[in-house]
């Protein structure tokens, strides 16, 4: 195989203003805000899809790419070999490497629990020319997970954390009861198995029980909170399970179709997140907006898949593991948005620094 991608390699010649973006989910915010630039430096943009029809999102008409091929149709494996900059989060094509061509692995954020050869030294990376780290001890982390020598691993943002400084609250508040303060939970993904009512089942974990979710709901309520709970996009859970919530409103591919705005791009209009140990940690610390960190399974989690780093050298925020502890956090987190001139910033140029450090 690896042969034949080579004669591949050889005989179709490159396009210098070639680009071909893959990203897993398919269109996600790093993908939106990479079309947003490259358009501006005359770079032609092909994006690759992981499914044979994707669902095209809202946002691809104002900034659309030249052409969506399936990858491994005709046309999605000659655009590949036609461009001469590849850019994707998990792989395309990646077991082998042309030489005539740069290949930028942009992952999906930071990560806080292993991840290749951190969770499996057996498992065999993609390959690409560089890879990113949105801080300096994050270089050596990302060197050693994809088996690379540090001087691969650019200290350079995620191109979506750009996506977070463009949306506008008037987008959803048609579509949500009234509130004071606006959260976004975001949890990070785990292999939860799901029982014969289509509910989650097999973890110790809070999200699992209806009661948590139901004192959670009149929480929320009573502190007049709006929570969008935004489910990893391997998740298994449904809309069924919190359509009897007021306050906690499930948002997924169909939610975000409907107000017209992308993933970051809520959680950039939110007033606070709650997550645990999903990589937008880094990402919203971005917006100096506060964080909740509920993470009730830390030790089962611990076991069974591990961090890169001990949790406390990471977090600035308390680590909650239960129910009260969580609720008085958050009394503390609406007590300081009441009382304090947070800091809210706005740098919308992570991707144009990308793009200049890493293809001008």
């Amino acid at each position: 195989m690896n042969f034949f991608w080579w004669i591949l390699s050889l005989l179709i010649p490159r396009n210098k203003k070639l680009v071909i973006i893959n990203t897993l989910p398919d269109f996600d915010d790093g993908c939106r805000a990479l079309l947003i630039h490259l358009n501006k430096y005359g770079f032609k943009v092909i994006v690759i899809s992981n499914t044979k029809y994707p669902k095209i999102p809202f946002w691809l008409n104002h900034n659309p790419p030249q052409k969506i091929y399936y990858k491994l149709s005709f046309m999605g494996i000659f655009s590949y070999h036609r461009a001469y900059f590849v850019i994707f989060t998990h792989g395309i094509f990646s077991k082998f490497l042309p030489n005539n061509k740069l290949v930028l692995n942009i992952w999906h954020g930071m990560p806080i629990k292993k991840i290749n050869i951190y969770e499996n030294s057996s498992q065999d990376p993609a390959k690409f020319s560089y890879t990113i780290a949105e801080k300096d001890n994050y270089r050596q982390i990302m060197s050693f997970a994809f088996q690379v020598p540090i001087s691969k691993v650019l200290l350079l943002s995620n191109p979506r954390i750009d996506i977070l400084s463009i949306g506008q609250r008037k987008n959803i508040d048609s579509v949500l009861p009234s509130y004071k303060y606006l959260a976004m939970w975001m949890p990070t993904f785990r292999d939860i198995k799901i029982d014969s009512n289509g509910n989650p089942a097999g973890l110790n974990n809070s999200l699992d029980s209806i009661d948590f979710l139901d004192k959670c709901n009149n929480y929320f309520y009573n502190k007049n909170i709006v929570c969008l709970f935004r489910p990893h996009s391997l998740s298994k859970f449904t809309s069924e399970r919190f359509s009897n919530y007021s306050n906690i409103i499930y948002v997924d591919d169909n939610f975000l179709q409907k107000v017209k705005m992308s993933n970051y791009e809520l959680l950039g209009v939110t007033d606070f997140m709650i997550t645990d140990i999903s990589s937008c940690y880094y990402d919203y610390q971005k917006t100096g907006k506060p964080i909740v960190i509920y993470f009730e399974d830390i030790i089962e989690y611990s076991i069974n898949r591990g961090f890169i780093m001990p949790l406390l050298n990471i977090f600035n925020e308390p680590i909650l593991t239960d129910i009260l502890s969580f609720f008085n956090y958050i009394d503390f987190v609406i007590n300081k948005i009441n009382t304090s001139n947070i800091s809210i910033k706005n740098n919308s140029t992570y991707t144009k620094i990308f793009i200049e450090s890493t293809m001008i």
